[in-house]
């Protein structure tokens, strides 16, 4: 009797728990609906393909056979089947599993970028106080229509927005650019054993080592072609970058400051960085022709000055960039040009 009554029990609680995960599936598919309405709403176009749910009992897998959002005349985004995986009893974490590869166009009329990675997730995460995005990249290659491709071992992504505007650390007054919007979000980026192709070898050689950045992003979302860019810089778009870092061969460079873009889409920025390998930096630019040989030749002049007055080490100098020139302390390095044409 007893055992009967334990087996029953046991029925029950299978029942019921089926009976929810069921009921949760389909809320699955609702939120989802849902949110493709909201993102509609604001503004952007969505398609979709066939959805089903799986993972009983413990997990709820969302598969979407293909998803694409745009931007009217904007960017666009498109991706094969994905999965959206969540917990039964935790709705607001989600994480997705890109199953297939990514293409991104930046603008209409501009080459697409096709993303392929070993390994593609992304965390999502929205408790109602603030949203936060992590995409984290195995083995990837981006390659636009007609480019070389350019391969990393990983890239990750963080970014945050919080709907109060609050940045996720108190940001002195002082180190807010002036004339800046509101604040939209926080970001970071770290990436490692970036490929960089080059038509000729320098003394860099072809592997960043490391590179990341940390900053807050003030403005409205723009769309991202130049007009939108413009219009953003102008309404107040901009970042603090707290943190920067990159190891590429013998040059390492790290650093801080508020960046931009003035009325032509070119960078404007002031930051202060400290350099090591000035030389090979300079040799890699003259090798690729971004700049050219007399130019090379004042800027090691100048740079290895620098240099010897402050004892040989690594030199801490503003690098800034204006007018449509990157100025390396007093040295105009290189020309600018807009980020989207």
């Amino acid at each position: 009797m007893r055992y009967r009554l334990l087996a029953a029990l046991v029925l029950a609680v299978i029942a019921l728990w089926s009976a929810a995960w069921f009921y949760l599936a389909g809320r699955a598919q609702d939120r989802f609906i849902a949110w493709l309405a909201s993102v509609d709403a604001a503004g952007l176009n969505t398609r979709h393909g066939a959805l089903g749910v799986s993972g009983y009992p413990y997990r709820l897998v969302l598969a979407i056979d293909g998803l694409s959002i745009n931007q009217p005349g904007g960017w666009a985004w498109q991706s094969g089947p994905l999965r959206v995986v969540s917990q039964p009893w935790n709705a607001d974490h989600l994480v997705l599993l890109f199953d297939s590869p990514q293409t991104v166009t930046p603008a209409p009329g501009a080459p697409s970028v096709r993303l392929d990675a070993r390994r593609a997730r992304a965390s999502l995460v929205n408790n109602g106080r603030e949203e936060r995005l992590v995409l984290d990249l195995e083995d990837l290659t981006l390659q636009a229509d007609g480019g070389a491709p350019l391969a990393a071992g990983r890239l990750q992504i963080f970014v945050r927005h919080a709907f109060d505007g609050a940045p996720a650390q108190e940001t002195p007054a002082e180190t807010v650019p002036e004339g800046a919007g509101p604040h939209l979000a926080d970001v970071a980026i770290k990436a490692q054993a970036v490929h960089v192709p080059a038509a000729k070898p320098t003394k860099l050689g072809e592997v960043i080592d490391s590179f990341g950045a940390q900053a807050a992003v003030y403005g409205q979302l723009p769309t991202l072609d130049g007009a939108g860019l413009s219009r953003w810089s102008k309404q107040g778009g901009g970042m603090e970058v707290s943190d920067f870092r990159l190891k590429w061969g013998p040059l390492t460079i790290s650093g801080s400051g508020p960046f931009t873009l003035d009325q032509h889409g070119r960078p404007f920025a002031a930051f202060m960085a400290v350099i090591s390998g000035h030389e090979a930096m300079i040799d890699a630019l003259a090798t690729t022709g971004m700049i050219d040989q007399p130019r090379a030749n004042i800027a090691r002049m100048m740079l290895g000055t620098l240099a010897k007055e402050g004892g040989n080490k690594p030199l801490e100098v503003g690098v800034n960039m204006a007018e449509g020139f990157l100025f390396v302390g007093p040295v105009p390095l290189a020309d600018l040009k807009p980020l989207i044409p």
